[in-house]
């Protein structure tokens, strides 16, 4: 479980653990936003700042974990990232036999809004990046496809938003896999 600040690099060091180890990879906002093109009321929620339904989430992390084998090693990239969230998560992997480790990626809130104002994000190779050269020339480097401002992203309300539950669910969760005894923290700054 890579865990940290909006902008921290979770589905950056994810995405690594999959291409260069083999990881099935489970980012929740990648998720939602294949979901919230279906589901209109989901897309406006998230686009205003909002967490998804726990019980989105849930199913979302459960039907990922049922179609593995029991050898195939899973990332999961920001979630969870409420206690609930955590606790089931916690359950379903006990039932599967299996012993997660939370990463928490440490930077400074200064440096995750700075990245946020750069993250552009492409559609096609599911990447992100922050830089500012391709905010002003919005070309995936990998793909070429078109390179987006995510709609969380779009309005101070919404990072202020995310922010805010950062802080207040997030790290309960955070603090709940160190009381397991389940947490590391690296310094991302």
């Amino acid at each position: 479980i890579i865990q940290g600040r909006p902008g921290a690099g979770k589905d950056t060091q994810g995405r690594m653990l999959q291409d260069l180890c083999g990881f099935k990879f489970f980012g929740s906002g990648y998720e939602l936003r294949q979901l919230s093109s279906r589901f209109p009321v989901l897309a406006e929620s998230l686009s205003k700042g909002n967490l998804a339904p726990e019980v989105i989430i849930k199913f979302l992390f459960t039907q990922s974990l049922i179609k593995l084998e029991k050898f195939e090693p899973i990332v999961f990239s920001g979630t969870p990232k409420k206690l609930g969230e955590a606790k089931a998560l916690m359950d379903m992997l006990e039932l599967l036999k299996r012993k997660p480790l939370m990463v928490v990626i440490d930077i400074s809130e200064e440096l995750a809004k700075e990245r946020i104002l750069l993250r552009r994000s492409c559609d096609n190779c599911e990447t992100s990046f922050c830089n500012q050269n391709l905010v002003e020339n919005p070309v995936c480097p990998q793909c070429g496809g078109s390179l987006e401002i995510r709609a969380e992203n779009t309005t101070k309300e919404a990072v202020d938003k995310i922010f805010s539950w950062y802080k207040t669910d997030v790290e309960e969760v955070i603090r709940y896999f160190e009381n397991l005894g389940l947490a590391v923290h690296v310094n991302g700054n």
